[in-house]
């Protein structure tokens, strides 16, 4: 049961820090968008809300896309994690069981 409770912990973890990233590049791109219009204006547009909202969400969209990645390498580290210690544990019981039968049969 507490491997069920380290797991979901982990990957709740994981999943916010991620979209922290990918919070982080939508506004990043929305700021320097709208800096660079302020510089820059377009002609014939007088209302810069919509071009700031379409690239904030298309910005978000190809974070999440790109982090899908992230996120599928982190939850196979974590595992592959899990189960070296399940095995290193496995390892350790058996060596000492081993060395405190060598110990009792050599003594």
């Amino acid at each position: 049961m507490v491997h069920l409770y380290i797991t979901l912990f982990v990957f709740q973890v994981t999943s916010f820090v991620l979209w922290i990233g990918k919070a982080m590049i939508a506004v990043g791109a929305g700021a320097g968008l709208y800096f660079y219009l302020d510089k820059y204006p377009i002609p014939n547009v007088t209302y810069i809300a919509t071009p700031l909202t379409f690239s904030i969400i298309g910005s978000y969209i190809i974070a999440s896309i790109f982090f899908g990645v992230y996120s599928v390498a982190v939850d196979t580290l974590f595992l592959c994690f899990r189960k070296s210690s399940v095995l290193l544990v496995l390892i350790v019981f058996l060596l000492s069981e081993c060395s405190l039968l060598f110990v009792l049969c050599f003594s």
